[in-house]
Order: structure tokens, then sequence, then C-alpha cells
């Protein structure tokens, strides 16, 4: 019979090398605008009102994919003459 010792390293021989490894950035900095922003919004609204998704906009877009968005926008933008 294997001890738990045992068992914990054979389960951990067995993850990727990927979930093994050390993370290299440890911290996300945000803009402390947003973050202030995003704390208004959980203090004034109930946990009832914040689990309510009624448009598009109420979900968080990735920031690559809204640079994407915005690139896109900027490309398809007629460009002033002059």
């Amino acid at each position: 019979m294997s001890s738990p010792s045992q068992i914990k390293d054979n389960i951990y021989a067995t993850l990727p090398r990927s979930l093994k490894s050390e993370l290299a950035v440890t911290t996300k900095i945000q803009d402390p605008e947003v973050v202030q922003e995003r704390r208004e919004i959980v203090s004034k609204k109930s946990v009832n009102e914040l689990s309510q998704v009624t448009q598009l906009s109420d979900l968080p877009i990735p920031t690559p994919i809204q640079k994407m968005i915005d690139t896109a926008q900027h490309i398809n933008d007629p460009k002033p003459e002059g």
C-alpha cells in the first residue's frame, strides 16, 4: 500500500512541466481609475443585481480583444480630409 506522501509525489509527477514551473509574473497592474469604478459598482449593487446581465456591455472584454476591436475601428474610420 502506498503512503500519502508517495501518492502525492506520483500525482505531482504526472502533471505537465508548465503546471509545475514558477510564474514569471505574479501581479497584474491595473488602472486605478478602473479599479475605483469597479469598487463603486460592487458597493452600490446587490449580489442579485450584479449577477444579472441585461446587455452585452455588462460583460467585461479582455484587454487583448478590446485592443483588437479598437484597432479594427480605427482602420475602418474614415480619415479626415484636410
